[in-house]
């Protein structure tokens, strides 16, 4: 039974052009902010994926959904929002407009779009092995930067981390960013190698040692612990990664020892990432000015994204540890959008994640490939969760990527009517053979 499914899943397909234009929209984001850099205009994410979002509102045979309250809190969050900015009178910055695309506007459309967009299986593989060659790219040029090479680095603007320290930020310019982006290609990539076959499952394969190796060198603790917590919610759910897991551990060990030998300084900047205080003391001070801005602002905040800007009056010098730096965002997601914009619509941003992607994550699977979204998504989750309890998380592609996830593992709960695949296709233009097989029941 399981291989007829995998064989449905390679069926021939045409692949509707807004599927594509989404995904290179996701790949896009990788670079999101550097589009002057790579010498265009503006960043190619965020028109990718609009265009992508407008063909698959246009599509004929696209899917219906179900009402959910979800929607009406991811309302609630932009009008909020919105109206948060307005009231800053700055319509005009940048910094506040990017920032409300992409932390708000857009991850609420992603999860819409991973429900409406993959629909087959072959479109969820698609994900799967964007994650796995995502995963290896980011690796590559981790690595060398990590290293000090610059032939070989694509785009030309990582060179300008080459000499970013121990700590590897890939094209992020960010080690946190960079660690989440791997810890969730590990998750897609461990799914290919169960569902996908031939060269593609050589590919996630190749994928998992990459994302592991990028967990590691991202010298982030957060990514650290939802990586190892994300293979225990694998090997939970999924049997085959039960028996694999000794073999993984192996391999684990085996690429951190070869890492560690061609750099041998490696290890040592790993113990003292373990042990370091210093960081901790920031994000002290930042939330405990957060929690004050609050009790003075509790109803509307201070204005969207403008606690960098006036954090400097709500912070207080602590006793007993020093003062660093405190020209940074809250370092809790959920108590910056308290203080920003106020705790009714910080209530709202929460219960947006609660009923969208964390419901998704929670819904019964009926066969064993949602049964390995599931665990996608209970990874997905646990890369977003420590992030977002222990820094401000504003980093574009794991977040839309997270959403979007969530999207596609939802399927069986927030679909209210399914086009029948033959239709569907067919409005796509294509003669190829379908095979009725229905995305609910995948």
């Amino acid at each position: 039974m399981a291989e007829a499914a995998v064989g449905r899943a390679h069926s021939p397909e045409r692949i509707p052009l807004h599927v594509w234009v989404i995904l290179a929209g996701l790949i896009a984001s990788v670079f999101s902010g550097y589009g002057s850099e790579m010498g265009l205009p503006v960043s190619p994410d965020r028109p990718l994926l609009l265009v992508g979002l407008l063909l698959l509102a246009l599509h004929r045979g696209r899917d219906r959904l179900r009402w959910s309250p979800v929607y009406a809190a991811m309302a609630f969050v932009v009008v909020a929002t919105l109206f948060s900015w307005l009231g800053t009178g700055s319509l005009g910055d940048d910094y506040q407009l990017f920032g409300f695309i992409d932390r708000i506007v857009m991850p609420f459309a992603m999860f819409v779009a991973g429900c409406l967009t993959f629909t087959t299986p072959l479109r969820r593989l698609l994900v799967s092995r964007v994650g796995s060659v995502l995963g290896v790219y980011l690796v590559v040029m981790g690595l060398q930067q990590l290293v000090g090479t610059t032939a070989l680095l694509f785009p030309r603007y990582l060179a300008r981390y080459a000499d970013a320290g121990e700590r590897v930020v890939g094209p992020f310019g960010n080690s946190e960013a960079f660690g989440m982006a791997c810890a969730l290609t590990l998750a897609l990539g461990i799914l290919g190698a169960l569902r996908d076959r031939g060269w593609w499952r050589a590919m996630a394969w190749l994928g998992i040692v990459a994302s592991s190796v990028g967990v590691v060198v991202s010298m982030t603790r957060s990514v650290w612990l939802a990586a190892l917590l994300g293979l225990i919610v694998w090997a939970v759910v999924e049997p085959r990664v039960r028996r694999l897991a000794p073999w993984a551990v192996a391999l684990g060990v085996g690429a951190l020892a070869l890492v560690t030998s061609v750099l041998p300084d490696l290890l040592a900047a790993l113990v003292d990432r373990l042990t370091t205080t210093r960081s901790l003391y920031d994000r002290d001070y930042v939330n405990e000015a957060a929690l004050r801005v609050i009790a003075e602002h509790p109803w509307g905040g201070i204005g969207w994204l403008r606690f960098v800007e006036e954090n400097v009056l709500w912070v207080r010098q602590a006793d007993d540890y020093p003062i660093t730096t405190v020209t940074i965002e809250v370092h809790n997601v959920f108590l910056s959008r308290a203080a920003e914009t106020g705790i009714p619509a910080a209530i709202a941003w929460g219960l947006a994640m609660l009923l969208g992607p964390m419901r998704s994550a929670l819904a019964i699977p009926a066969t064993a490939e949602s049964r390995a979204w599931k665990a996608v998504a209970w990874s997905a989750l646990l890369v977003w969760i420590f992030p977002t309890m222990l820094s401000p998380n504003p980093y574009v592609f794991p977040n839309l990527l997270i959403w979007m996830i969530g999207g596609i593992a939802g399927r069986g709960i927030l679909l209210a009517r399914e086009v029948p695949r033959a239709r569907e296709i067919a409005s796509a233009g294509s003669t190829e053979r379908v095979t009725g097989l229905s995305p609910a029941r995948c």
